[in-house]
């Protein structure tokens, strides 16, 4: 039951949430069912990045999915979403001379209720 949630900040723009979670979806329905991921995307107005500059920007996606998956399969996602995220992107952050370097992180959900 992976939780996806993307935060980035207001200066990354013009960009498709649907599109970018279906290929992170197909990632992590390798190891996880796809009717069980659930994705949201967060946009931060208030942020301040490095020093400040306007086109300082972050992206970070956050996956917690339930213990049981070894540490290579957790670092294989994590690569192939990080992968993911700057192909994406790619032409949003140079088209528009943003200084950002997406995140991935991969965390174990604690309990859990549902």
């Amino acid at each position: 039951m992976p939780q996806v949630t993307l935060e980035y900040s207001a200066n990354i723009n013009d960009f498709n949430a649907q599109e970018l979670f279906s290929k992170i979806h197909t990632i992590l329905g390798q190891t996880a069912k796809i009717e069980s991921c659930k994705s949201r995307a967060i946009r931060h107005d208030d942020f301040y990045v490095a020093h400040g500059r306007e086109e300082d920007a972050f992206i970070f996606l956050k996956i917690e999915m339930l213990p049981g998956r070894d540490d290579s399969v957790k670092k294989d996602i994590g690569q192939q979403c990080y992968d993911c995220l700057n192909k994406f992107f790619a032409d949003i952050i140079k088209g528009n001379g943003i200084n950002c370097a997406p995140t991935v992180e991969i965390a174990e959900l604690g309990l859990y209720f549902k």
